[in-house]
């Protein structure tokens, strides 16, 4: 791959199961992209959430991570490959 590698930034929200969702995911776009992890949302080319069935507890969650400017720090490379999702099960 050349030059840097492209990073993910990924945050959990709910059960154990999205734990491990969150691993796979990230093992994923690993293999298949070259994602490199990051714990910094700044640095990340993606964000992604994943969360579990919308509970009360889990969008009052999701909504401090946005008031907190979570999604705002996230550097814009280029606007049109900037990405974010939300992830989640359905319980």
């Amino acid at each position: 791959m050349s030059g840097a590698a492209k990073k993910v930034f990924i945050r959990s929200f709910g059960c154990q199961m999205n734990d491990y969702d969150t691993a796979k995911m990230a093992d994923l776009l690993h293999a298949a992209e070259g994602y490199e992890p990051t714990d910094d949302v700044e640095q990340a080319d993606l964000v992604l959430f994943n969360a579990t069935t919308a509970t009360p507890k889990v969008l009052a969650a999701l909504e401090r991570a946005v008031a907190s400017g979570t999604l705002a720090r996230a550097r814009v490379v280029d606007a049109a490959a900037r990405a974010l999702s939300l992830k989640g099960c359905g319980k």
